[in-house]
C-alpha cells in the first residue's frame, strides 16, 4: 500500500508499507496515473468536485477503499506531499505541525494544522461517500417491461 509520495531532485519517492521506490516522474504524475487506473481523469474529477462541493483548494483524491490522497500544499508545488489517509494510523500534534505515523511505523512531520487536516479528511470522506453511492446505484439491476 502506498503511504505517501513526495518529490525529490530526480523525480519522486513513493513510500510503500514495505518498500521505498524512486521514480523519474514527479509525485503529481503518479496521482494522475492512479486516477487513470481507476478509470477517471484527474481534471474531470476536480471539475466535478468544484461543481458538486465547491471545493477549490487542496482537493483530496479518493481512488478506492485503500487509497485516499490528501495534498499538503498546492498540487504542483515541489514541496507538496501526497498523503494516503487510509495508511495513517496515528496523528500527533507537534510544536510546529503534525507528525503522522503510518502502517509501516514510518513517521512523517508535516507543517500542517490539525484543523486543516480535519477539513481535508472531511472532504475526502464526502467524496468517498459520493463515489460509493454512485457505484451502488450503478449495481442495481433495472428491469423494464
Amino acid at each position: 500500500m502506498i503511504e505517501y509520495i513526495e518529490n525529490h531532485s530526480e523525480g519522486s519517492i513513493i513510500f510503500y508499507t514495505d518498500d521505498i521506490r524512486y521514480s523519474r516522474f514527479r509525485a503529481f504524475y503518479h496521482i494522475e496515473q492512479l486516477c487513470k487506473l481507476a478509470l477517471f481523469s484527474y481534471d474531470g474529477y476536480i471539475k466535478s468536485l468544484k461543481n458538486i462541493y465547491n471545493l477549490t483548494y487542496q482537493i483530496p483524491v479518493y481512488i478506492n477503499e485503500s487509497q485516499g490522497f490528501i495534498p499538503i500544499l498546492r498540487i504542483r508545488d515541489y514541496e507538496n506531499k501526497w498523503i494516503n489517509w487510509f495508511a495513517v494510523t496515528k496523528v500527533n500534534e507537534c510544536f510546529n505541525g503534525l507528525e503522522l505515523e503510518f502502517i509501516s511505523g514510518r513517521r512523517l512531520h508535516i507543517n500542517f494544522s490539525l484543523k486543516r487536516l480535519k477539513k481535508r479528511i472531511d472532504a475526502l470522506m464526502k467524496i468517498k461517500s459520493l463515489k460509493v453511492n454512485i457505484f451502488i446505484f450503478n449495481d442495481i439491476e433495472i428491469i423494464s417491461k
